[in-house]
């Protein structure tokens, strides 16, 4: 659990607890919501970090929180899907 959301599990994680391949599932969730799951997960993503730090919450929790690798994938991410850096978006160092 995340705080009071259910972080979305991996397509891997998902294709396997429902006996469906990858591609399978990535088809029927296109399908039924017009994005495919990892893009969808991504946005999801997104959403929780950009509350979790306008909430006051550092970088490093954010990251954990959300299930990134390290602090550094979880910056990369963020600045590839805003253009800046999670510490920016929170206004650190101003």
């Amino acid at each position: 659990m995340v705080g009071e959301h259910y972080l979305p599990q991996p397509l891997s994680q998902v294709a396997t607890k429902v006996g469906a391949s990858a591609k399978t599932v990535t088809r029927i969730f296109t399908k039924e919501t017009g994005m495919p799951y990892q893009s969808w997960r991504q946005q999801w993503r997104l959403l929780m970090a950009v509350q979790h730090l306008s909430e006051g919450k550092s970088v490093a929790d954010t990251a954990s929180e959300l299930d990134f690798s390290s602090d550094s994938a979880f910056v990369s991410f963020f600045r590839q899907q805003t253009g800046e850096t999670p510490g920016k978006y929170a206004g650190e160092g101003q």
